[in-house]
C-alpha cells in the first residue's frame, strides 16, 4: 500500500513449466476508486493465455455505489478467434441502516461463439445487527440459465 495506491503481484510455477502470472494496481480517492489488473499464464502444450480488466467504483451518495468494470482474455494468443469481453455494471443501495439491494447487468461477448450473452441479477441483503446476516438474490441470462439463492449467517463468539 502506497498512500492512495495499492500494488498487488502474485507469480506461481511448477516442474511442468506451467506459470502464471498477475498485477494489479489500485488508485482510491474521495469519491471513486480506479482499479487495472493483467494476466498471462503457460500452460500445457506451451499455450500462452493473457487478459487485462479495469473497473470503477463510484460512491454516488452515502447510501449508493456504482460500480462499472470490463475485461478482456485471449484462453490462446497464438491462434485467432479465442477471445472473451465482458462489461457489465452494478447499482448498489443501502435502502436501510440494515437493508442493501444491488443490482448488475452485463454482457459476455466471443468471438469463437455464435452469440453473446446478457446476464441479469439481484439481492437483498440484510443485517440486523448481533452478528446475523441474510441474503436473497436471483440471476438469470440469455442463454436461458437462472438461479434463485438464499443466505444467512450467524457468528457466535
Amino acid at each position: 500500500d502506497l498512500d492512495m495506491f495499492r500494488v498487488r503481484g502474485a507469480f506461481a510455477a511448477d516442474s511442468t513449466g506451467y506459470w502464471s502470472a498477475l498485477g494489479t494496481v489500485e488508485a482510491e480517492f474521495d469519491m471513486f476508486t480506479l482499479a487495472l489488473t493483467g494476466e498471462a499464464a503457460q500452460g500445457a502444450g506451451a499455450t500462452i493465455q493473457a487478459g487485462v480488466g479495469g473497473s470503477i467504483s463510484a460512491d454516488v451518495t452515502d447510501t449508493v455505489t456504482i460500480n462499472l468494470g470490463a475485461r478482456w482474455w485471449d484462453m490462446n494468443t497464438s491462434a485467432a478467434n479465442t477471445e472473451t469481453a465482458e462489461v457489465a455494471a452494478e447499482l448498489e443501495a443501502a435502502v436501510t441502516e440494515t437493508v442493501t439491494i444491488t443490482g448488475i447487468v452485463g454482457i459476455v461477448g466471443r468471438n469463437w461463439a455464435p452469440a453473446s450473452t446478457v446476464y441479469f441479477g439481484g439481492d437483498i441483503a440484510w443485517a440486523p445487527g448481533g452478528d446475523f446476516e441474510a441474503s436473497i438474490g436471483a440471476e438469470a441470462n440469455s442463454d436461458g440459465a437462472y438461479r434463485v439463492s438464499f443466505d444467512a449467517s450467524k457468528s457466535f463468539e
